[in-house]
């Protein structure tokens, strides 16, 4: 009798773990990604990306196409839009703009991934863009959309006792964050640190790995070439993964800026595959 109660508490943990969120995880991709294929065979890439098994999209744009022609391509290789790009601007002046977009291309997130400064990124900044955000971010919210912003490193300089991207994270009420692991570790803030502090802020991850011996400094701007398949370079994207998986963040969206993305984006995928 004890082993059947033993066995059944087993069984119970495994069924939870089975159909908790920490079990699922979709993978996405950046089309920024494949900026450089898009333009010249757009039903091609939208095949190649099916192919390569992933299903979500992040982008905005429809390269020359009108909305239905694109949802049409969008339906034949069965891929969702998950999300698309917002200025920091437009999110000032234009927020109707955002909002039509957000509508028309059925999302649910919207992700800003720059915030506009002179020289090095100061508190002034900060306030500015906690301010845009939250306004924003509540408007966006009653149409159910979600505002984050997409950090890219300059925003983790030091700020009183703590960093300028804790003054930002500490005073979002109406908006999230997607991490880029590569932006945050160029940074210098390991991901990690920054999933344990604030795992409720993070609404999506960029999952991008960094070449070995590659040296970050907060600017903000890198190579290209030094994006490389997830899981061979420097950044603990293993441990990012099941973070994720752990605090519930659904979309996994690799982006790859490399000249080699064709090749490296079908490696990564199958490295986080096994990760399950």
């Amino acid at each position: 009798m004890k082993y059947l109660r033993k066995k059944t508490a087993l069984f119970t943990i495994i069924n939870v773990l089975a159909f908790s969120p920490m079990m699922s995880q979709d993978i996405g991709i950046q089309l920024y990604s494949l900026r450089n294929h898009i333009p010249n065979d757009i039903e091609g890439i939208f095949k190649t990306i099916r192919d390569w098994d992933i299903r979500y999209l992040e982008g905005g744009d429809t390269y020359g196409l009108s909305h239905q022609q694109y949802q049409e391509l969008l339906k034949k290789y069965h891929l969702k839009m998950i999300g698309i790009e917002a200025s920091f601007d437009n999110l000032n002046s234009d927020l109707e703009k955002i909002i039509n977009q957000a509508k028309q291309f059925n999302v649910q997130s919207v992700v800003c991934f720059w915030i506009p400064h002179n020289g090095v990124f100061a508190i002034e900044d900060a306030k500015k863009a906690v301010n845009t955000f939250n306004s924003a971010g509540e408007k966006l919210k009653a149409h159910g959309v979600t505002l984050s912003y997409h950090p890219h490193g300059f925003e983790f300089k030091p700020f009183q006792e703590e960093l300028l991207i804790d003054y930002l994270a500490q005073n979002a009420e109406h908006f999230k964050f997607q991490m880029d692991t590569f932006w945050f570790h160029h940074g210098g803030m390991n991901p990690v640190d920054f999933f344990e502090k604030y795992p409720h802020l993070i609404e999506s991850i960029h999952m991008k790995d960094m070449k070995k011996g590659v040296h970050g400094d907060g600017s903000g701007s890198q190579s290209n070439e030094d994006n490389v398949v997830l899981g061979t370079g420097q950044i603990d994207i293993a441990k990012t993964y099941f973070l994720a998986k752990k605090h519930g963040v659904r979309y996994i969206i690799i982006e790859d800026e490399s000249s080699a993305v064709l090749d490296q984006v079908p490696q990564s995928v199958a490295y986080l595959k096994s990760l399950n």
